[in-house]
C-alpha cells in the first residue's frame, strides 16, 4: 500500500492519475470512497498548480482556498462565484488579502457533499472559465 501512496504522489498529470486509477481497479476491483478521495486530492493538486492555488483547507462545510501572490484571477473568481456559486452549492463566500496570499473562503450548503470530487469539480469549472480569457 505504501508503494502505491508514494507512486501516486509522484504523478503530475491528469492522464497519469487516470491511468493509475485504472490500474488500481484492474488489480483490486472497485475502489472504496477513501481511495477515490485520495486520487481526487492528488488530481486537485495537479489542477491547482497552474492557477497558483497553494493551499486548500476543508473543515466541515467551510473551504479555504489560498492563492499565491502571482494569481491574477481575483475578478474572474468573483464573477465565477456570482454566476455559478449557487449551482455548486456555495451559500456564502468572502475574499481576504493577506501578505503573500489571496484567500477565498466558501461556505457550502448542507446538501452538498464536500470531498475530493467536489473540490476537483469546483476547480475544473473555475479553470475552464479562467483559461478562456
Amino acid at each position: 500500500r505504501l508503494r502505491n501512496y508514494r507512486f501516486l504522489n509522484s504523478l503530475y498529470s491528469k492522464e497519469k492519475i487516470s491511468a493509475f486509477k485504472k490500474d488500481l481497479i484492474n488489480v483490486y476491483g472497485p475502489l472504496p470512497d477513501p481511495a477515490l478521495n485520495m486520487l481526487n486530492l492528488r488530481l486537485l493538486a495537479v489542477l491547482s498548480s497552474g492557477l497558483g492555488l497553494v493551499h486548500t483547507k476543508v473543515r466541515g462545510r467551510d473551504i479555504v482556498f489560498s492563492f499565491n501572490n502571482t494569481f491574477e484571477g481575483g475578478s474572474d473568481l468573483f464573477k465565477f462565484l456570482g454566476d455559478c456559486g449557487g449551482v455548486l452549492g456555495v451559500v456564502d463566500y468572502s475574499f481576504r488579502e493577506l501578505e503573500q496570499v489571496l484567500e477565498l473562503r466558501l461556505k457550502i450548503n448542507k446538501n452538498t457533499k464536500v470531498d475530493g470530487a467536489f473540490l476537483v469539480g469546483f476547480i475544473k469549472q473555475f479553470k475552464g472559465v479562467y483559461d478562456k480569457k
